[in-house]
C-alpha cells in the first residue's frame, strides 16, 4: 500500500500573493494619483504625497495624502466650495476653521493668533473680522478669491472606494483568480 499526503505551502502561497497585491496597489495607487491630479495646477499636485505599498501583518497599505492646496483645488473654497465634499464637515469642526464664519463665504478673522490652513501661524489684526472678503470691502479688493471646484479628488474617490464595487474589487478579483489558475498549483506538493 502507498500513502501520498497533498501537503500546501500556505506561508509561500500567502507571501506571493500578497506580494503582487502589493505591486497592484501601486498600480492603482499611481492611476488613482493620475485621475485625481489631472485638472490640478502645479501648486497643488505639489502638495500630493503618494506613499508605495508596503505589507505588514498580512496588510497592504499603499496611500495618498492630499494637502491643503490640492484640496481646495479640487473640492474649491469660499461660496464656490463642493458642499458635497466628504470632509468638509470634519474642516469645519476643526481649529483651522474661521469662527467668525457663519457661511461658506470666506470672511476676515478676529483679531488675533492662528493658524491657517498650511499649518503656519499668522496674526490678524481682525479688522474685518467676519466681513465678506471674497467681494469689495470698504472700496478694497482682496486677493482671496474663491476657487471653483475641480472635484478630481471626489471623482477618483467615486470610482475607485466609495461604490460598492469599484475599479479596485475588479481589479483584485482579476488578480486573485488569475494567481490561483496559473500560480496556486506551486504551493501543493506530495509526500511520503
Amino acid at each position: 500500500m502507498i500513502a501520498l499526503v497533498l501537503k500546501f505551502n500556505y506561508e509561500a502561497f500567502f507571501r506571493d500573493l500578497l506580494n503582487e497585491v502589493s505591486a497592484y496597489a501601486d498600480k492603482t495607487i499611481d492611476e488613482m494619483y493620475a485621475q485625481s491630479t489631472r485638472n490640478m495646477r502645479e501648486k497643488a499636485i505639489q502638495s500630493v504625497k503618494k506613499i508605495p505599498a508596503t505589507i505588514s501583518a498580512n496588510i497592504v497599505k499603499a496611500q495618498i495624502y492630499y494637502g491643503a492646496r490640492a484640496i481646495m483645488e479640487s473640492y474649491g473654497t469660499g461660496s464656490l466650495m463642493d458642499k458635497s465634499n466628504p470632509y468638509l464637515k470634519y474642516y469645519m469642526g476643526s481649529d483651522k476653521w474661521n469662527p467668525a464664519r457663519t457661511s461658506y463665504t470666506i470672511v476676515g478673522r478676529r483679531a488675533g493668533e492662528y493658524i491657517n490652513i498650511y499649518g503656519k501661524k499668522q496674526v490678524s489684526k481682525g479688522k474685518y473680522a467676519g466681513q465678506n472678503i471674497e467681494k469689495w470691502v470698504k472700496g478694497r479688493r482682496f486677493k482671496v478669491r474663491p476657487i471653483k471646484p475641480t472635484n478630481g479628488i471626489a471623482y477618483m474617490e467615486r470610482d475607485y472606494i466609495r461604490k460598492n464595487w469599484t475599479k479596485v474589487d475588479d481589479g483584485l478579483k482579476q488578480l486573485i483568480l488569475k494567481f490561483m489558475k496559473t500560480k496556486a498549483h506551486k504551493y501543493f506538493y506530495n509526500t511520503k
